[in-house]
């Protein structure tokens, strides 16, 4: 969807577009040829050969996703176009050879997952940080404690804060064991590596050496019908989201003007009204809690398509 109509959706640029798809795609062939290369299978050289046509193949992502409707996924033309760029039939033939489009497109996904994962991770620490000194600097800063919306006894903004950072220190530690443990997906045509014993004495260790070259963990059997991989990657993910509503949420009540306990820090051009020049929106705050309740719905509908994934 467009940054215009998304307020926030520039953040992801360059992590989850088609180019970035694309680009992972690209990786995942040139590493499966040089695991080919590395037990065997394929001659060194030949392999470096095709993987610099593959990595250099010009290729046009608008021409590729049209295709992929006639084919059903993007692989297929994928292949067919670098196979073109390779040329030499006998190499091109290697390309691709012994796995399915299933498992160039989930690998792919993983390799772009663990990118944007990465990149959470990095935005988590950094809200800790923040938050760790704000539980700090307000640990005896006495403020009314509520409960079910009405006062309660008192509490520390301090703890308030400390909450909120136990909440992303969850978060991230999820993140972070999400991101360690993603697996390759490599199965071949119906999950068996069939074509891969055909020239591999031992096609568990391609898989393996496969796994290896993307820093990816080899599971021990395709995943191709038990999605448990990505629906504990979209778990975290809305993980992350909960623990930051919170905090968003807080911000929004706690900020309103008959409470005024706290207050959204200020930015040049952040916040302001288009009639009204006096207001200071909290909008940060609105595009987290947006975002915390778009996600839980999103995991769920991960779990319904996990549930249903046959053949």
């Amino acid at each position: 969807m467009s940054g215009l109509l998304e307020p926030g959706a520039h953040r992801a640029d360059g992590l989850v577009d088609d180019h970035a798809l694309l680009g992972a795609m690209r990786t995942v062939e040139i590493a499966w040829l040089r695991a080919l290369a590395t037990t065997g299978v394929l001659g060194p050289a030949d392999a470096e050969r095709v993987a610099e046509r593959v990595a250099t193949a010009d290729l046009d992502a608008d021409t590729l996703a049209r295709d992929a409707e006639g084919a059903g996924n993007p692989v297929v033309p994928l292949v067919k176009a670098l196979r073109a760029a390779v040329g030499d039939d006998a190499l091109a033939g290697l390309l691709h050879r012994g796995l399915t489009s299933q498992d160039v497109l989930d690998t792919a996904l993983v390799l772009v997952a663990r990118q944007a994962l990465g990149r959470v991770g990095t935005e988590l620490r950094a809200a800790a940080e923040h938050l760790a000194a704000l539980a700090s600097r307000h640990r005896d800063d006495v403020m009314p404690g509520r409960t079910l919306t009405q006062y309660a006894v008192p509490v520390t903004f301090g703890l308030t804060a400390a909450q909120w950072l136990a909440g992303v220190l969850d978060a991230s530690d999820a993140v972070q064991a999400v991101r360690r443990g993603l697996p390759v997906q490599c199965g071949g045509a119906a999950g068996t590596l069939a074509l891969v014993s055909e020239f591999a004495p031992d096609p568990v260790a391609v898989a393996r050496a496969f796994a290896a070259e993307l820093d990816l963990r080899w599971p021990g059997l395709p995943w191709h019908t038990r999605r448990r991989p990505i629906t504990d990657l979209g778990d975290a993910l809305v993980g992350v989201c909960d623990a930051l509503g919170v905090v968003a949420t807080d911000v929004t009540l706690l900020g309103r003007p008959e409470i005024g306990e706290v207050r959204e820090g200020t930015a040049p051009g952040r916040g302001g009204s288009s009639t009204m020049p006096h207001k200071q929106n909290p909008v940060l705050s609105v595009l987290v809690r947006s975002a915390a309740l778009q996600a839980p719905p999103l995991g769920a509908q991960l779990h319904g398509a996990a549930a249903q994934a046959v053949d």
